[in-house]
Formats: C-alpha cells, sequence, structure tokens
C-alpha cells in the first residue's frame, strides 16, 4: 500500500484494506468479509446487531472492536481453522468500518476517528491474544497491522 494519508472513514478505510490485500490473499478474504457482512446485514441477525451496537455502555470503541473481534474468531471456528492469518486482521478492519458506517447511520451517532482508532486497536489486541500471539510480538504485530491501514511508517 503507498504510505498515503490515513482516512479514518469507514468507507476509506474499506476502500484502502480493499486496494493492499496481496494478490494470493484476495480470495479468501473476499469470502470472510462477505461472511462477516452476512452476519452483520442478514435478517435474521439484523436487529440484535443494531442493539447490540446501540445499547452497550462504556466505551463504543472498545465495544465495537471487542464485538468485531469476537466475530472474526466465530468465523476462524466456523472455517475449521482454515482462514490465512494474514487475512484474519484486514478482513477485520473491513468488517469494523462498516460495522462504523452502520452504527452511524442507525443511532444517528457520530464515529469519529479516535473512536475507530481505538475500535481497531481492541480488536487487534483481542485477536492477537486470542490466537496466543507471545506478548513480545504481541506489541509490534499490533503496531504494524495498525501503521500499514493508517499510512505510517
Amino acid at each position: 500500500m503507498d504510505q498515503q494519508q490515513f482516512n479514518p472513514r469507514p468507507e476509506a478505510i474499506s476502500e484502502q484494506i480493499s486496494q493492499s490485500m496481496p494478490k494470493e490473499f484476495q480470495e479468501a478474504f473476499a469470502r470472510v468479509v462477505k461472511a462477516g457482512m452476512k452476519v452483520i446485514f442478514s435478517e435474521e441477525t439484523h436487529e440484535d446487531i443494531i442493539q447490540l451496537l446501540s445499547k452497550s455502555e462504556g466505551d463504543i470503541g472498545e465495544m465495537l472492536g471487542g464485538q468485531i473481534a469476537n466475530l472474526m474468531a466465530m468465523l476462524y471456528q466456523k472455517s475449521n481453522n482454515t482462514i490465512p492469518g494474514e487475512v484474519i486482521v484486514p478482513a477485520g478492519i473491513y468488517l469494523l468500518a462498516q460495522a462504523s458506517e452502520f452504527l452511524e447511520k442507525v443511532t444517528d451517532e457520530e464515529i469519529s476517528p479516535e473512536i475507530i482508532s481505538v475500535a481497531m486497536q481492541t480488536m487487534i489486541d483481542s485477536l492477537m491474544r486470542g490466537f496466543g500471539v507471545d506478548p513480545q510480538q504481541f506489541s509490534q504485530i499490533s503496531e504494524q497491522a495498525l501503521s500499514q491501514y493508517q499510512g505510517a511508517e
């Protein structure tokens, strides 16, 4: 991905993630995103998702990041642990951006760049812990993932 200026708006994040996905992982990425979008936006879960996202107490960024991490863990389990590791965080960030935009529309609450940043960090932290990443590697991987998608060096 070019070292472009990070745009924290959900639609820009989605576009940046899609464009930066290496070719060898694009098919897996698309499958994971499609499955995640189906969970978030299906008629069966639509109302539950709205309630979960709009009525949670506490920090909305932490809640959003935690819920997307849970979604990614569920998708990984349903795939019989076949989702490539290189796809999990980018797909999670893509879905987080989509969920942020959705939440903003259904609740009329502004999802600020700060909220998205907290949500991304929370999601990445939760995923890394859930996948048993060595604590010494944890902050390194987390920083790399965030900087890749925020255009930082």
